[in-house]
């Protein structure tokens, strides 16, 4: 184990990849046991091994989210070839068929209703025409009568 006083055991030559090995060379920059040109030296490479890293992680990324973008294509074009764009699918296709059939049943209720209310309407119109109707004005009056018969006082009954 170096001494932790020694110029040595700061001015290692790998480039520092963790945060330790960045302390330990800010600390040798703090005691002035490191040239200041080292530590920028040392320091400017482990911000671009970080920035390399970072970059990698990046591609792997896009890599990772252009694959799942290409399957989800390719499993949607799948999808496509069996159900195109604008074409519903079986499901979809039964159950608005069973919708349209619902909704015609509805209306076809409401038609019969309406026609059988309508027949009704005409049937007690035409029983309201035929049978007369008992009004004061139609009272039989006496003098109707007094032509058809002529009665004296002075004839007998037999």
């Amino acid at each position: 184990m170096e001494d932790i006083q020694s110029p040595s055991f700061y001015m290692n030559d790998t480039t520092p990849t963790k945060l330790a090995d960045v302390d330990r060379i800010e600390e040798g920059a703090i005691l002035n046991l490191i040239p200041p040109q080292h530590v920028i030296t040392k320091l400017s490479k482990a911000l671009r091994t970080a920035l390399t890293e970072i970059q990698l992680q990046k591609d792997q990324i896009n890599l990772m989210t252009a694959a799942a973008q290409k399957k989800a294509l390719m499993s949607q074009s799948k999808r496509q070839i069996n159900h195109p764009i604008g074409e519903p699918r079986n499901s979809e296709v039964k159950y608005m068929r069973a919708a349209v059939m619902a909704r015609k049943t509805r209306e076809d209720a409401a038609l019969e209703r309406k026609k059988t209310r309508e027949t009704k309407k005409r049937a007690e119109l035409i029983t309201a025409a035929s049978v007369p109707k008992i009004t004061p004005q139609t009272e039989v009056e006496e003098s109707d009568f007094s032509e058809a018969v002529s009665y004296d006082s002075n004839d007998v009954i037999d």
